[in-house]
């Protein structure tokens, strides 16, 4: 959008504006591996390149800076990683005690979804987040064989086709229930197998 204005401004591109627009179109695009991933994204990386954008300092930045307390958090992540659905379905949550256990920040939950959506069979992985005692936040990424912001949406959220999510006025162990299910259902109208 900030890269349709500029141009419909005739506003000559920046290498310092180029590098914010790389930055967006890089994490938008799952470093241009998701569906979203089109012709015009690689143009915008072309042009950042030639101006001097250095990007692999910037996926570096981005992606290759974990902090201890998240390595931490994610090793907590998989004692309590769940599956469902002959393995389709991934999920985790990560509660508050979690959290001031290994002393990680809300800044470090970011990725762990992706993360799990990434392991083989998988293919919709959702995160619960306790963010306070009354309120979670909900991740969802799926491969692309399930649609996942109906489901989003039904909660109260939004988002893309395969990358969505929603803020929920529950408790954690409440809302976990109540997202499972419906997951499960929109995943098998959706042609998913359940042996």
């Amino acid at each position: 959008m900030v890269y349709d204005f500029l141009m419909s401004n005739n506003i000559k591109l920046t290498k310092f504006m180029a590098e914010g627009i790389y930055t967006a179109v890089m994490t938008d695009t799952g470093s241009f591996c998701y569906s979203n991933t089109n012709q015009k994204c690689h143009q915008i990386a072309i042009e950042s390149i030639d101006l001097g954008v250095n990007t692999s300092k910037i996926y570096q930045t981005v992606y290759e800076n974990r902090s201890p307390a998240q390595v931490a958090l994610l090793g907590e992540i998989l004692h309590n990683l769940d599956y469902d659905l002959d393995g389709e379905l991934a999920w985790f949550s990560i509660s508050q005690e979690m959290m001031s256990k290994v002393g990680a920040s809300k800044q470090d939950v970011d990725g762990f979804t992706d993360f799990v959506r990434s392991i083989r069979g998988v293919e919709v992985a959702i995160m619960f987040f306790e963010v306070s005692s009354k309120t979670t936040r909900i991740n969802f990424r799926s491969k692309g064989k399930y649609v996942i912001n109906n489901i989003a949406k039904y909660f109260d959220g939004g988002g893309h086709k395969f990358a969505s999510g929603a803020l929920s006025k529950k408790k954690l162990s409440s809302v976990v229930t109540e997202v499972l299910e419906k997951t499960k259902s929109s995943i098998i109208s959706q042609n998913g197998i359940v042996k």
